[in-house]
């Protein structure tokens, strides 16, 4: 099972935040930066696979209130059994 490193201080603004998690992640380029399309590539693209996410503070501080949604994609994605969040 692969494993994926995520680096919460990479999460300055949206775009930059998007542009990192399509490089990170592999996932495709049609990834439009907002959460609905990250849930349906991290569905299609991460099944199985770790994520570790870093620094998860950084997001909240940087993104505020749109930090904790795309914190929350992750954790539904993990509560889903598509992807393993690990703490």
């Amino acid at each position: 099972m692969n494993t994926y490193i995520i680096n919460g201080k990479k999460f300055l603004d949206k775009r930059q935040t998007f542009a990192y998690l399509q490089k990170i992640l592999n996932l495709p380029d049609y990834l439009h930066n907002n959460l609905d399309s990250l849930n349906d590539c991290l569905s299609e693209y991460c099944y199985q696979k770790n994520i570790i996410i870093l620094h998860k503070q950084s997001i909240i501080d940087n993104l505020g209130d749109y930090g904790l949604s795309l914190l929350k994609v992750f954790q539904d994605n993990s509560e889903k059994g598509i992807l393993n969040l690990i703490a």
